[in-house]
């Protein structure tokens, strides 16, 4: 792979790390919107954190059990690294159940009106 096909493989091999974070991925809008209506940028946050970890975390010796915490650390460094495809899909169920679990406590919440 050359020029664009690098860059585009490295995009999307993070994308499955990027749909774990609060707010994004799948029916993550609706409820991004609702909690955090209040606290602008707040669904980004978790991303911007698994990543930083994931880029100062190594550099500086952090201890694995830091570095697992970011779901960045989980998925190959494409084009550095092969994709590894069984990752990938791993952290895509999790973002799509997570992302469903989500929508359906949103939901059942209990709110009263005025």
């Amino acid at each position: 792979m050359t020029g664009a096909g690098v860059g585009l493989a490295g995009t999307l091999a993070a994308t499955p790390a990027a749909g774990r974070s609060p707010g994004h991925g799948p029916g993550g809008g609706p409820a991004r919107r609702a909690a955090a209506a209040d606290r602008p940028g707040v669904g980004g946050r978790g991303a911007v954190t698994a990543y930083l970890i994931e880029t100062i975390g190594p550099a500086l010796d952090w201890p694995d059990l830091v570095l697992a915490v970011s779901p960045f650390h989980h998925l190959a460094a494409v084009p550095a690294e092969p994709f590894e495809l069984a990752a990938a899909l791993v952290m895509t169920v999790a973002a799509i159940v997570l992302a469903a679990a989500g929508c359906l406590l949103f939901e059942h919440r209990d709110l009263t009106g005025d």
